[in-house]
């Protein structure tokens, strides 16, 4: 699998909340992107608490201790659920991170099959065959009007409440984690991103971005430089991941 990512500030914020991950070793690895909430910092505490302990126990699980009959979406949502208890003990703990959480959207590769889980706005992807599709469903305020028909996917990019979501780790004792799993196809591209990228770029821009001939990394800086140009309003975040032959994995761009 060849593999690209970065993670931007953006041109109004004073702190990067944003974090992520590419780990791939041996025909498997995992994806993730994280997307930080609250006051003093602490967004930025939550997405790289997120990602350190997510990272942890992927590992654990695909390299220190692998095994091949394992039920990898229930491995994978163990890891979202040691976030959420972690971050939440810490949140009580620590007055300054009192209320703090993330988003994780994460993508778990074992051999030709991908698993993967969500909690919050950030984003997978698949553009398959010159054509994008989104993978996952917004925990969010602004997802819930789209599903009632009250307002457009191109509305709810824009509309002011686009930010609150209905479901983050950390911020409950309990977490209700969203799984599946496909199976890989050779030529298959991969879009991790936080909402900096999504409520900035419409799919049908990423669509055509993704279809030019050119490398991950022209494609993915396309589309930061494309968030940032709207106003850079937010921090951006993405990870490209192409699905290549099996005697050309384990590459980076």
């Amino acid at each position: 699998m060849l593999t690209w990512g970065s993670s931007h500030i953006g041109l109004v914020r004073e702190v990067n909340e944003d974090s992520y991950v590419i780990r791939f070793q041996e025909g498997r690895g995992f994806l993730a992107v994280a997307d930080g909430m609250g006051g003093h910092q602490a967004g930025e505490v939550a997405s790289a608490m997120a990602i350190d302990l997510l990272t942890s126990h992927l590992e654990e699980g695909l390299y220190a201790n692998p095994a091949t009959d394992r039920n990898w979406l229930s491995f994978l949502r163990e890891g979202f659920e040691k976030c959420n208890s972690i971050i939440y003990q810490e949140s009580l703990r620590v007055p300054e991170y009192a209320g703090m959480g993330t988003t994780i959207t994460a993508a778990l590769v074992v051999e030709r099959q991908m698993y993967y889980a969500h909690v919050g706005d950030s984003r997978l992807y698949l553009f398959r065959q010159g054509k994008l599709e989104l993978l996952s469903r917004d925990h969010s305020l602004v997802q819930g009007l789209v599903d009632e028909g009250l307002v457009s996917p191109e509305e709810a990019m824009f509309h002011p409440r686009r930010h609150i979501l209905t479901r983050a780790v950390g911020t409950e004792e309990q977490i209700l984690v969203d799984t599946d799993s496909l199976t890989l196809q050779d030529g298959d591209l991969y879009l991790l991103c936080t909402d900096g990228l999504s409520n900035s770029v419409s799919a049908s821009e990423i669509e055509e971005i993704l279809s030019r001939p050119v490398s991950l990394a022209v494609q993915g800086q396309t589309l930061l430089d494309l968030a940032n140009a709207r106003g850079g309003e937010d921090n951006v975040t993405l990870i490209l991941a192409r699905v290549t032959p099996q005697s050309q994995q384990e590459l980076k761009e």
